[in-house]
């Protein structure tokens, strides 16, 4: 059996929901993977398959080399809802110690073979570092045999999927939306783009405004041209940093960031942007060291202007923007401790915005939106009662908004988003999924499809989840 190589994630969950769907007894997927985002995406299908049958993914999930150790033991005991074991050996892969911790737990379930197929009775995925994509077969020979599928899990993809769950923005006055990449139609440079690149030409750029870059960046990001997106992100942070001068492509990343310290206050806020938008990229290209090192300097400056001006909300919304993102990293990294962390910051500053200024739709959204992240971590985690608080909280936010604002189709997607979640940690989920599927429906019967390139999925596995056959 060859090993499956998709373009994309859907391509691969084509392939890989049969044998976790149909199969009677026991059945081994292995998937190898580089990138944490993607995988979470599958486990979350596999969860929603489950789901509508009313059984449950066991997560076996080790997080240090001392819990690699306990693997064996904790999939041979199975549960009575089981109806999949989940297996990854990806949280910390890279650590000291890890690789071979897990190849003496792959060499000792290989040993196990028939307490597997005999005792654990249900479909298992794990999921292995990439490192392991060439040797499996010589570790475990035996697993390798009665393997039913395997696959190499794709990169993650331009866009980063849901919009409420994306890379946060700055305001709409500075930057359009929420940030978001919105899929892979190519088309041709826009509006904004094209007049971007005649202002940054210029020989004397002193009077360019960098938000003119921001919006180019975002237009890129939008058609799904990362390459273009990247290169803006770049140009933008070379005008703010040294309008006079042309140095990118001389330097890298540690140029960048320590041009920071030179800038001034205005300078400042505007290069810490541009290295959120450097972070998106680098986040949306699965290069997760580098965007965290961006993000975390973009949160050091966010950090320095808000403590300088306490009173300013700009500069504390900028603040728990760049919290957000910091948080978004960490997640994906499978920091779930330290995404909380930061995350609870950003909510902080969040309700203090939002109580400042009620009447704020912005306020009252981004208060939702850092609900949202919250109670994501904790579903993660595994920590469904305040997952459940978080989202119902964020879901009465935005009931609100979508009353006062019910042909917004942002408005209307971070609802669908709400429900869907909270559909995740209820025992009762249908009455959730019914409402967001209706509203997906109406946004595509009034056309309100682009920029929302997580509609089709969801779609898709809200009508799966509500009528299984």
């Amino acid at each position: 059996m060859s090993q499956f190589e998709a373009s994309s994630l859907d391509a691969l969950w084509e392939e890989l929901s049969p044998h976790v769907e149909w199969p009677e007894g026991f059945g081994l997927v292995l998937l190898f993977a580089g990138h944490p985002g993607p995988v979470l995406e599958l486990r979350r299908r596999v969860e929603t398959v489950m789901g509508a049958r009313e059984k449950a993914v066991r997560v076996v999930e080790p997080v240090s080399v001392e819990e690699v150790a306990g693997v064996v033991q904790r999939v041979l005991q199975p549960e009575e809802q089981d109806g999949a074991v989940w297996v990854s050996f990806l949280k910390n892969a890279g650590v000291e110690g890890w690789a071979e911790a897990t190849q003496w737990t792959l060499k000792w379930l290989n040993e196990r073979r028939f307490l597997l197929e005999r005792d654990v009775g249900v479909p298992m995925v794990m999921v292995l570092p990439l490192e392991f994509r060439d040797r499996m077969y010589v570790i475990a020979p035996d697993l390798w045999t009665v393997r039913s599928f395997v696959g190499v899990v794709p990169a993650p993809e331009v866009s980063r999927g849901r919009v409420s769950e994306g890379i946060e923005s700055r305001p709409s006055s500075m930057m359009k939306g929420d940030g978001e990449s919105s899929g892979f139609v190519q088309a041709k440079p826009g509006l904004a783009e094209r007049e971007w690149a005649r202002l940054v030409d210029r020989e004397d750029r002193r009077s360019v405004n960098p938000s003119d870059g921001f919006l180019a960046f975002e237009q890129a990001l939008k058609r799904g041209d990362v390459g273009a997106a990247r290169r803006i992100a770049f140009e933008t942070f070379e005008l703010i940093s040294s309008p006079t001068q042309r140095w990118i492509g001389e330097y890298g990343l540690e140029h960048i960031l320590a041009a920071m310290d030179s800038l001034e206050k205005r300078q400042r806020r505007f290069a810490s942007i541009a290295l959120e938008n450097l972070g998106r990229v680098e986040m949306d290209s699965g290069n997760l060291q580098a965007a965290r090192s961006l993000f975390q300097r973009s949160v050091d400056v966010s950090q320095s202007l808000a403590d300088a001006d306490p009173h300013s909300a700009q500069a504390q919304r900028d603040l728990s923007v760049a919290l957000e993102n910091l948080g978004r990293v960490e997640r994906d990294s499978g920091n779930l401790q330290a995404a909380r962390s930061l995350f609870q910051r950003s909510m902080k500053t969040r309700q203090s915005l939002a109580d400042a200024d009620p009447h704020s739709a912005q306020a009252q959204r981004d208060l939702s939106v850092a609900l949202n992240y919250l109670g994501r971590v904790e579903r993660d985690s595994g920590n469904l009662q305040a997952a459940r608080s978080l989202f119902q909280h964020a879901l009465s936010i935005a009931e609100r908004l979508h009353e006062l604002d019910p042909h917004s189709a942002q408005v209307t997607f971070d609802l669908v988003q709400l429900l869907a979640d909270l559909s995740t940690v209820t025992d009762e989920p249908n009455d959730y999924r019914a409402r967001a599927l209706s509203l997906l429906r109406e946004m595509n019967a009034n056309g309100q499809v682009e920029g929302y390139p997580e509609r089709e999925r969801l779609l898709r596995e809200l009508t799966e989840a509500l009528d299984p056959t």
